[in-house]
């Protein structure tokens, strides 16, 4: 038993000192195999040149007939999304900007329903009709400025814009959706409020060409008699 003991000792002892030089021979043949690597040695020459990365893209965004499609990367949301955008709100009419409102009603945009889609957009279809509302009445304010004056006209103008701020807070607090937050003030607050959003506030045109007229929305209801002289 024990020269069988020794024996099976001097196997062992052989064995790994076979193992062992194996080891130093495949790590003289290969020196980056099973130990850390340094980034002089991946890169001798000094790090690759900054053009070599790779950026993600970039967001960019295209106009169509309709509205605007915004796509991005995958990585930042997926397919592309289409925004059907809505001027809105208007601005409060004055002295400076009347002849604007007047003279720029066909540069503005307008909103047919064929700009939007059969379902969907509740919000952005009742702001687009609140415009079309008030650029109508507008027009009617402007075709009576030859007779009216100045200061009637904008009388007309200015209660025109008063009643499609309350006809689209009225119509939007009816309905279960999330309320526009100009509507959840009142009296001149609400007024301001919703001057302070007008992203037009001058009413400048910014259609390069003139927009076709659409159907009236309905007779303004104005009373010329209700103005201060």
């Amino acid at each position: 038993m024990g020269s069988s003991a020794a024996l099976f000792c001097c196997t062992a002892v052989v064995l790994a000192l076979l193992s062992s030089a194996s080891e130093r021979e495949m790590e003289q043949q290969h020196p980056m195999l099973q130990r850390e690597i340094t980034f002089a040695e991946l890169f001798p020459n000094g790090f690759p040149d900054d053009s070599l990365v790779v950026s993600p893209p970039e967001r960019f965004e295209r106009i169509n007939d309709k509205g605007r499609l915004r796509f991005g990367p995958r990585s930042f949301g997926g397919p592309p999304i289409l925004d059907y955008e809505v001027q809105f709100p208007l601005g409060r009419p004055t002295s400076d900007n009347l002849r604007a409102i007047c003279v720029n009603g066909d540069r503005r945009p307008s909103y047919p329903e064929s700009y939007f889609p059969a379902s969907g957009f509740g919000q952005q279809k009742r702001k687009a009709s609140a415009v079309n509302k008030a650029e109508s009445w507008f027009s009617t304010c402007c075709q009576g400025n030859q007779t009216w004056g100045t200061e009637l006209t904008l009388c007309c103008a200015t209660q025109a814009w008063e009643l499609y701020i309350q006809s689209f807070c009225e119509e939007a607090s009816s309905i279960k959706d999330r309320l526009y937050h100009c509507c959840k003030l009142s009296g001149n607050d609400e007024l301001a409020c919703f001057q302070n959003d007008a992203p037009n506030p001058n009413y400048e045109a910014t259609e390069e060409l003139p927009v076709p007229p659409l159907p009236s929305t309905g007779v303004f209801p104005f009373d010329p008699s209700t103005c201060l002289r």
